[in-house]
């Protein structure tokens, strides 16, 4: 016996010597989360900072716009340029997250040829190294200009420089060109809700493309064959792979603003492809105010549906030239809060706007694709310091695990001054396995940091490696943790010799470590 035990204490010598995955005791710890967790769920969203412009004041609507693309966000001011003399000319903000939470604003963007009432930064949109932002120059009808939409690109340095202005070929008066934007790799597409091909602001959209010997030009006009007067196509566009959808929440094929949203297809040369209604559509819905799209999905606002209660409608591509009806996702409330007010949707996830729930403190939320059919509830995200009439929620943009919010009327630098607070998802659970020598079983502590009950709770502990007989495998099932509150489980019996490496699985959790076996005796490192 002391033989062995002298051989186990110098094999635990050797071993210590090479360095290996820390345990998981050392592993990040999630933050603790707000009380809008969702009952059962494993993640939250947690609200990791709140964002202002370096030069905010009253009345800019900072937030008006967003869009977020990996590591950068950007952000409109569409009244930027409140104060006396400057007329509304509008600006956007670029914001960089260095480390894993932290947003810095890097820049901001102002049109070259800037001027009164132009409204810059009325929409937005990023992808990789360009933003495109839209001025559309709307709100007066006395005003002759037609908008606008701006290319900036950003350098190496990360200096971002205006690249191209992008212009109507037939633009007018009051076509309010740039009040819709998507950018997409080498493509542009720009919506022009006023436009009047089809009478009064019936609107179009148009297409510009990207080549290194011609910069920026313009493609194509898309214009409905059934436009309406009042239709306001354009007024919401998205684009993705090789599709484009764009909203026309004025449109009346089910009663008077009932809605539609029409997809196009690039590889066809922009061809039209399929009108979208609502299965329940009726009149005043607005189906169409807001449109997102991502890979085989397209995610539609209708925000007037049941008399401003709102809802939103998952479209899925099957076969070319179909796109079905897959799911319609109600509010959350069942009260008037213009539920489906925005929408943005990336693989997986898409995220809702509200932005009138309690008296216009505004909310969103959170789905998650789990299924054929079948989107959950995640999380209901809110302002951490959300008052009434901040219209948090009026713009929503999500990419991969972050999201971003709008509340262009929050009033920290006076009234109307806007702001926007990004979110990240995070897993509710922290899993910890000290350090140490354990004898025939692992033992395994999984703990709650969210705010709410974690019901059925499945996880397995699996070892691989040494020779210990094949692969252990072991499965179990926590009926309830509730929030702050920690549960051990362990692994079934192991015997062996040798390097191993175990893994721990809890849903949205997983962990790696690696240990050293001999006979009963486990050596985690």
């Amino acid at each position: 016996m002391k033989k062995i035990i002298g051989i186990f204490v110098c094999t635990l010598m050797i071993v210590t010597a090479f360095p290996a995955v820390n345990s998981l005791d050392d592993c990040k710890t999630c933050p603790t989360v707000p009380s809008t967790t969702q009952e059962g769920t494993l993640v939250a969203w947690n609200q990791v900072q709140k964002l202002l412009a370096s030069d905010c004041s009253g009345l800019d609507q900072f937030g008006w716009s967003v869009s977020i693309n990996g590591e950068y966000a950007l952000v409109g001011s569409i009244l930027q340029g409140s104060q006396p003399g400057c007329n509304w000319k509008g600006s956007a903000y670029v914001f960089k997250r260095t480390g894993t939470s932290t947003w810095t604003q890097q820049q901001q963007l102002n049109a070259s040829d800037a001027a009164a009432y132009n409204y810059f930064g009325s929409s937005v949109s990023l992808d990789g190294d360009r933003a495109l932002i839209g001025a559309n120059g709307r709100g007066f009808t006395t005003d002759t200009f037609p908008g606008k939409a701006y290319v900036f690109k950003r350098a190496a340095s990360g200096t971002w420089t205006q690249q191209a202005i992008l212009k109507a070929p037939d633009g007018a008066a009051n076509d309010f060109f740039g009040c819709s934007v998507c950018l997409k790799g080498n493509y542009a597409l720009v919506g022009a809700g006023g436009d009047d091909d089809h009478g009064q602001c019936s609107g179009s959209a148009y297409v510009f493309k990207y080549t290194p010997s011609t910069g920026w030009a313009y493609q194509k006009k898309l214009v409905p064959s059934d436009g309406i007067t009042y239709g306001y196509f354009g007024g919401s566009v998205s684009m993705s792979g090789d599709y484009a959808i764009i909203g026309a929440d004025g449109d009346d094929d089910k009663g008077f603003a009932s809605g539609s949203a029409y997809v196009y297809k690039l590889s066809t040369g922009w061809a039209f492809e399929k009108k979208l209604l609502a299965s329940d559509g009726a009149a005043y819905d607005y189906f169409g105010h807001s449109v997102s799209m991502s890979g085989d999905y397209a995610i539609i606002g209708a925000a007037g549906h049941d008399t401003g209660v709102g809802s939103a409608y998952v479209f899925q591509y099957t076969v070319p030239g179909s796109w079905i009806e897959e799911t319609i996702i109600p509010s959350q409330t069942g009260q008037q809060d213009y539920f489906g007010g925005s929408v943005s949707i990336d693989g997986n996830n898409a995220i809702i706007g509200a932005d009138v729930f309690s008296s216009r403190r505004g909310t969103a939320y959170v789905f998650q694709h789990i299924g054929p059919g079948t989107w959950t509830l995640e999380s209901q995200l809110l302002a951490s310091d959300g008052a009434a009439q901040d219209w948090f929620g009026n713009s929503v943009s999500i990419s991969g695990y972050t999201a971003i919010v709008g509340a262009d009327s929050n009033s920290d630098c006076g009234a109307g001054s806007g702001s926007a607070y990004v979110f990240q998802k995070f897993c509710c659970l922290e899993l910890k396995m000290p350090k140490g020598i354990y004898f025939g079983r692992i033992p395994i502590t999984i703990n709650n940091v969210c705010a709410q009950d974690i019901v059925n709770l499945g996880w397995t502990i699996t070892v691989t490696g040494g020779i210990q007989g094949g692969v252990v495998v072991t499965n179990g099932n926590i009926p309830l943790i509730v929030p702050g509150e920690g549960k051990t489980v362990k692994s079934n019996s192991i015997f062996g010799f040798g390097f191993v490496t175990i893994t721990v699985d809890v849903g949205c959790e997983k962990r790696t470590v690696q240990a050293f076996v001999l006979g009963p005796f486990i050596y985690v490192f």
